[in-house]
């Protein structure tokens, strides 16, 4: 498999048993099975944690250095009505956590 920069992806052979138990029970395709599985996600139960996990079951933000500060002072210039820009990157983890 190639990526669209036509670079090689090395992917782990994952047991075909184990792939296609994470595309059935789930509903995944195939690849996106064995995708997971090469992200180290094990199982089904693991897979179903990864696509559809609940906000509940993600880290306290605030665990992050500096995060109170950053937080008080976008409250700062909302409540100021300053402009608010953001820096993100051009690749797309970097788009998306910025729409």
């Amino acid at each position: 498999m190639r990526s669209l920069l036509n670079k090689q992806w090395i992917l782990r052979d994952p047991t075909l048993e184990t792939a296609s138990q994470i595309s059935s029970s789930l509903d995944l395709l195939p690849v996106v099975a064995r995708l997971l599985i090469n992200r180290k996600v094990e199982g089904v139960d693991e897979a179903e944690m990864f696509v559809r996990a609940e906000l509940s079951s993600l880290h306290d933000p605030f665990l992050m250095s500096g995060m109170g500060l950053a937080v008080d002072r976008i409250l700062v210039a909302i409540e100021n009505k300053e402009s608010i820009r953001l820096f993100c990157d051009y690749d797309v983890d970097g788009v998306t956590s910025a729409a």
